[in-house]
């Protein structure tokens, strides 16, 4: 049975209350050095070994997790993106939405999470910050600096001192997404629609195929995986669609495929009903499946 750790950001150990849980799918569920609490800024120092971690019902509203590598190595996945964090780096990534959290040897790691009325950000859906190198921006490098210090204390600092210290954090976390001049609203790279389609073009057999499968394969929403499609003036399905009768036209052209019937073709990428998949490519390509293989000879 798989450990859960339950209010990693926070000092709740109610799992019905928790709503910051992690799932650690291998090792052993790291250990907490001590969680603080810097005004509305929360976080929590771990130490341990190999270890592969996700969230557990990611909640809305759960703003930005900023996590700083004290030392060893850790690897954060979001967005079809993946990171290799070492000592005295920093990564970004959304709270509440799909992301994987892993480490092949001993590590210590600060997790931090600033709420999102805190950054003053309406959208926290997929930034491209998330999971990017910010080594490169004088803001990242001050932001790394300050959680160093968060590390080396003793203890959580006093309350008097707390508040001030999560503004900091916070405002430096906005100053990193200023520098970048990313407003999460904006229009992403095109490399990442590249990034989903190429997922979606080597799953085309799964009959079941859609947003949810991609999302959940690239550690991202539904609702940005649909964004993303919309941008680029398509959908997820209607992608596969035309990619399926594609791949399908190609095999119907190659004689190798000779005696193999239609229906089987079709059903290998995907249209297990042949109704379906005669009348798509009739509308694609202005003639039957049966017509076309027997114009040309495959």
């Amino acid at each position: 049975m798989r450990p859960v750790l339950y209010g990693y950001l926070t000092d709740l150990t109610d799992p019905e209350l928790a709503s910051d849980a992690i799932v650690v799918t291998s090792g052993e569920a790291p250990s907490p050095v001590w969680r603080l609490r810097l005004g509305p800024v929360v976080g929590c120092l771990f130490h341990g070994g190999a270890v592969e971690v996700v969230p557990h019902h990611p909640s809305p509203g759960d703003g930005l997790a900023v996590g700083y590598v004290a030392a060893g190595h850790v690897v954060v996945e979001q967005g079809g993106r993946r990171l290799e964090v070492g000592p005295g780096q920093v990564a970004l990534y959304n709270a509440a939405t799909p992301y994987r959290v892993s480490a092949d040897g001993p590590h210590t790691y600060l997790v931090v999470r600033i709420p999102s009325q805190r950054l003053r950000v309406q959208d926290l859906d997929n930034d491209p910050a998330f999971a990017a190198d910010l080594s490169t921006y004088p803001s990242g490098s001050v932001l790394a600096a300050l959680l160093r210090t968060i590390t080396e204390l003793a203890a959580p600092p006093a309350p008097a001192a707390a508040q001030h210290l999560g503004d900091a954090v916070a405002d430096c976390v906005h100053a990193v997404l200023a520098e970048q001049h990313l407003d999460v609203g904006s229009s992403q790279p095109s490399e990442l629609f590249e990034r989903m389609t190429a997922w979606l073009d080597a799953r085309l057999g799964n009959p079941t195929l859609g947003a949810d499968d991609l999302a959940l394969g690239l550690f991202v929403t539904p609702r940005y995986v649909r964004k993303v499609f919309a941008q680029h003036g398509t959908t997820v399905s209607e992608h596969v669609r035309q990619r399926r009768l594609e791949v399908i036209r190609g095999e119907l052209l190659d004689t190798r495929n000779a005696d193999d019937q239609i229906s089987s073709i079709a059903a290998r990428w995907g249209f297990r009903d042949p109704s379906v998949f005669s009348r798509a490519f009739s509308k694609e390509y202005g003639e039957s499946p049966r017509q076309f293989r027997s114009r040309h000879g495959g």
